[in-house]
C-alpha cells in the first residue's frame, strides 16, 4: 500500500486502487501475542559480515557466502512462527538463484541492505536504523506535509520529561546538533549517513 495515503486519498488517486484487498497484509501467524521476538538474528549478522566484506574489512569468508547464508537464515527463521509460514529449501535456493549478489560495490551494498530490510521486517526500529545508516532500500517519503515537510523522519524527538526536568542540557544538546523546531524529526543523528558520503551529517 502506498506510504502515507489514507482511504480518501487512495479513492481520489488515479495511480493506486482503493480496493484494500489488493494490498499485501501481514500473515496472521506473524501477529500472535505468543510469537517470539528476535532482537538480533543470525541472518542479520551474516548480512553485516557480507557488507563488511564488500567494504574490504578484515572478515573471514566472501561477501557472496555471507550474503547467501544471511538470506537463507532469514527465510528459515520465519518458520518459528508456525508451519504455514515455512519456506522450503528449494524455494530458498531458487530465490537466491534469482537474486544473487550482483557485481559492483554500490550494487552489492544495495542488495545486502535490501535483504537486511526484509530480514528485520518484524523489528521496525532495527529496519529504520539500518535504512538511515545505509540509505537502502530506496524509499519514497509519505506525501503528507505535517511536521516533516514531506521528508523522512530521521530521529525521534526528546521526551517531554527531558524538556521539563533537564531543560538547560536539553537546550544545549539541541543547539549542538543544530536541531530547530522545524527539523526536530528530520535532523540526522551523527551516524546517519545514508548510502553516499555527501549525505552524511556535518
Amino acid at each position: 500500500m502506498p506510504n502515507g495515503f489514507d482511504n480518501n486519498e487512495l479513492a481520489a488517486s488515479n495511480e493506486y486502487t482503493d480496493d484494500l484487498d489488493q494490498y499485501t497484509r501481514i500473515h496472521p501467524n506473524l501477529r500472535d501475542r505468543n510469537d517470539p521476538m528476535f532482537f538480533q538474528t543470525y541472518a542479520e549478522v551474516e548480512l553485516m559480515l557480507a557488507e563488511a566484506a564488500v567494504r574490504g574489512w578484515n572478515v573471514p569468508g566472501s561477501a557472496e557466502a555471507h550474503y547467501e547464508a544471511g538470506v537463507r537464515a532469514a527465510m528459515n527463521y520465519i518458520t518459528r512462527y508456525g508451519e504455514n509460514t515455512s519456506v522450503s529449501d528449494s524455494e530458498i535456493t531458487q530465490y537466491l538463484s534469482d537474486n544473487s549478489l550482483p557485481s559492483g560495490r554500490e550494487a552489492r551494498l544495495r542488495a545486502i541492505n535490501n535483504q537486511y530490510w526484509a530480514a528485520t521486517f518484524l523489528n521496525g526500529i532495527e529496519s529504520w536504523s539500518n535504512w538511515r545508516r545505509s540509505g537502502y532500500p530506496e524509499l519514497t517519503p509519505a506525501p503528507e506535509e505535517g511536521d516533516t515537510g514531506g521528508q523522512f523522519i530521521r530521529r525521534l524527538d526528546y521526551p517531554q520529561g527531558e524538556r521539563d526536568l533537564n531543560g538547560d542540557n536539553y537546550q544545549e544538546a539541541r543547539e549542538r546538533q543544530n536541531i530547530t523546531q522545524s527539523n526536530r524529526l528530520t535532523a540526522r543523528v551523527w551516524w546517519d549517513c545514508g548510502a553516499y558520503a555527501d549525505q552524511c551529517a556535518e
